[in-house]
């Protein structure tokens, strides 16, 4: 089949058209014209170069604005600029085509129209040469049933008029095969129209899909927007957690610092009333004495132990999850 795209079909008349050219224009796959192609190749390549530079960005903590920005290469306004230039022209492609597809249809109506003028006044004018055969048969007929009685004197006349009326049969039947040439011709012709309307119908489907992309693509870019809010608000939560696992750990730090403190002025206090034997002047109650002899339990040391060595907890989002 001819490359229809790569023809240059403006300066021809759709009346010069052979078969053959209505037959490839009938067998057409309009949905998958070299245009949409590339509309679809644009749109994935916008796609797939978008969700690399997001991943770009999210992997090193960055924005992702800023992460678009390459040397050599647009934002990604500059990349939705070009889209909408694609779908611009993409929109101003399919015009035209609906503009040259509604004249070529008017034009093949027309046709049809004349057509079927031409075909009415053929189908007229064999009417009136029946009209005009019956007319002549029935005179020839009753000129013959005058003639009868004198068959043998005009004999002559007689095979002259089967003659003619063998004539008119033959005339008859190519009028029939005519008929039957016209009608199969229309029922072409309707066949065609009715190919041009579903090829119309498909037009108008890709229409309504490409409404709906653009309108996912609204959506993906919202979408985007909100997560880069939650980014944001994660890296200050994560800021928040990390200044209070710090202070948390200087806390425990002051915490075992005083508990060590404390079991040191204990053991000394202890250690002093042994050596100068000043238990009985205190007269300290057995309850205080328990209490200042008894040390510091070691399963406190042990746990402010463990929270200095407790490591401050990550909460980036690769962690979290």
């Amino acid at each position: 089949m001819a490359d229809w795209s790569a023809r240059d079909w403006s300066g021809q008349n759709w009346q010069e058209w052979s078969e053959q050219d209505w037959q490839e224009w009938s067998e057409r796959d309009w949905s998958s014209s070299s245009w949409q192609k590339k509309a679809a190749d644009g749109d994935k390549q916008a796609a797939v170069s978008g969700q690399q530079d997001s991943s770009k960005g999210d992997s090193k903590g960055q924005d992702p604005q800023d992460q678009d920005k390459k040397p050599g290469a647009g934002t990604k306004n500059d990349w939705s600029h070009k889209k909408r230039q694609l779908n611009f022209f993409h929109t101003k492609d399919m015009d035209a085509l609906k503009l040259e597809h509604k004249q070529q249809m008017t034009e093949l109506q027309q046709r049809h129209d004349e057509v079927l003028k031409q075909k009415q006044k053929d189908l007229d004018t064999i009417d009136q040469a029946f009209r005009d055969y019956a007319y002549d048969y029935a005179k020839t007929r009753c000129q013959l049933d005058i003639l009868l009685d004198r068959e043998t004197e005009h004999q002559g006349e007689i095979e002259e008029l089967e003659n003619h009326l063998t004539e008119a049969y033959e005339e008859n039947r190519e009028l029939k095969s005519s008929l039957a040439t016209t009608q199969s011709e229309m029922k072409e012709l309707k066949n065609k129209i009715a190919e041009h309307e579903e090829q119309s119908k498909q037009h108008e489907e890709n229409k309504q899909l490409k409404e709906f992309l653009a309108k996912a693509e609204s959506e993906k870019k919202e979408l985007k927007e909100k997560a880069a809010d939650y980014e944001e608000q994660i890296k200050k939560l994560n800021g928040q957690m990390a200044e209070t696992n710090g202070e948390n750990i200087r806390k425990r730090k002051q915490v075992a610092a005083l508990m060590d403190q404390v079991t040191e002025v204990n053991e000394f206090i202890v250690g002093y009333h042994k050596k100068h034997h000043l238990e009985k002047f205190t007269r300290p109650s057995q309850e205080r004495i328990a209490a200042t002899l008894e040390p510091v339990p070691k399963k406190t040391k042990v746990l402010a132990a463990r929270s200095l060595e407790r490591p401050a907890v990550d909460c980036t989002p690769q962690k979290m999850q």
